[in-house]
């Protein structure tokens, strides 16, 4: 009796993991074709493991808002971005809140709020790949970078050598990456080319990568 009982109860998690399995992958293809289309500045994590992922981790250097309401987060606390397009398609932040807000909107975590601006992460920084793709990522173009003159300050800095982008899809407050844009080309161009993986090359010390936006 009891290894009746045991074995159903294994059937029944089984059966409630391949349901949670499947709606989060339905909600994410269901996203990644319906959603709305943004794109924003972003730059990619190279770190010590990059080539042995099934995805690209962006950075994405949206991480403050306006705050919106008398009521203010909790650190942790779920909050909503009001999200917007210029003419250019590319995502900026018009407010933060606590309620649900019409139109788009980004679902994330209140890291900290000072003066009325809420800090917060990105929630979505994953462009996944096939591991034949990822041997044919042009990893030179995605993390060059270039000394350049400040027009403020007169000293030279470094600049990152092409304009990176991530292009995203929106949709119910979730968001997923569906293409990487260099100087507004998509990075799939490169997955139907034949190459050697390059090996990801570093400014300075090991483990600082070009991982910085422009």
């Amino acid at each position: 009796m009891k290894i009746r009982m045991g074995t159903a109860a294994v059937a029944v998690l089984a059966a409630v993991e391949i349901i949670f399995l499947g709606s989060i992958r339905y909600g994410f293809t269901h996203t990644a074709e319906a959603g709305t289309a943004y794109q924003t500045p972003a730059s990619v994590d190279f770190g010590n493991s990059f080539y042995s992922r099934s995805y690209i981790v962006m950075n994405i250097p949206l991480h403050e808002a306006q705050w919106k309401g008398s009521n203010l987060p909790r650190a942790g606390e779920t909050i909503y971005l009001a999200a917007a397009r210029d003419q250019k398609g590319v995502l900026y932040i018009k407010w933060a809140e606590l309620d649900k807000p019409e139109g788009d909107y980004i679902i994330t975590r209140a890291r900290s709020i000072e003066n009325g601006i809420v800090y917060f992460d990105i929630p979505f920084r994953r462009f996944y790949v096939t591991p034949e793709e990822m041997k044919k990522l042009p990893v030179s173009e995605l993390s060059e970078r270039v000394a350049a003159e400040d027009g403020t300050t007169g000293r030279t800095v470094t600049k990152m050598k092409n304009h990176v982008e991530a292009f995203f899809r929106l949709k119910d407050g979730q968001g997923v990456i569906t293409d990487i844009l260099i100087n507004g080309v998509s990075v799939k161009k490169s997955f139907t080319t034949f190459g050697d993986p390059a090996a990801v090359s570093y400014a300075g010390a090991e483990g600082s990568a070009y991982a910085e936006g422009q």
